[in-house]
């Protein structure tokens, strides 16, 4: 598989292990400290739904939080049978400072990779992500030739700042608010928007 390939070439340490009957697989560093591609598998089928978010939090392999436990159901709400994540940022809780630096290298590779093999890709990173992404030409150009698999679970437009994002999966204040919501692929002018 892939993942386990890029976790070799790269010296990554691929971590297995459940949580609630869920099968988990995570790929850290050595410090345990950056997380590159986290996967919930509950199904033995191959579709696969990348949630490409802001930037990692403490879930793993054995353990989950509210957004991933969100993003599993959203996943079966379409039909996948795994879970994967992915970041802008590898860095855990991250403060978002170092996101165009952290895309380089094994971060971007991992991201790069995990778009091509996946079959939809739910786009929540949020405004800090949406800046940072807006920074990085090569991801506009991987994520719009992908653009057919690109999913959210709505663009949100400021006009008085001129400004489109999507929106994370638990929206402060809001938490619930996208709870059982399925994601809809971006249209074409919403694509144009995000991806200026």
């Amino acid at each position: 598989m892939w993942i386990d390939q890029l976790a070799e070439e790269f010296g990554l340490q691929v971590e297995l292990g459940a949580y609630n009957s869920v099968a988990g697989l995570a790929v850290f560093n050595e410090e345990k400290n950056e997380r590159y591609m986290l996967e919930k598998r509950w199904a033995r089928g191959e579709k696969t739904l990348l949630a490409f978010l802001q930037a990692p939090s403490k879930a793993s392999h054995i353990a989950t939080d509210r957004t991933v436990t969100q993003l599993i159901e959203l996943a079966k709400l379409h039909d996948c049978d795994a879970l994967h994540v992915i970041n802008l940022s590898s860095i855990i809780e991250d403060d978002f400072t170092n996101a165009n630096k952290s895309y380089q290298g094994r971060n971007r590779t991992f991201i790069e990779t995990a778009i091509n093999n996946s079959d939809m890709i739910f786009l929540g990173w949020g405004q800090q992500g949406q800046l940072a992404a807006q920074q990085m030409p090569e991801l506009k150009e991987t994520l719009l030739k992908n653009k057919e698999k690109l999913m959210a679970y709505e663009v949100i437009k400021e006009p008085k700042i001129n400004f489109t994002y999507v929106p994370i999966p638990r929206v402060k204040g809001h938490y619930k608010k996208y709870i059982d919501q399925k994601s809809r692929i971006l249209t074409k002018e919403e694509l144009g928007e995000l991806f200026v």
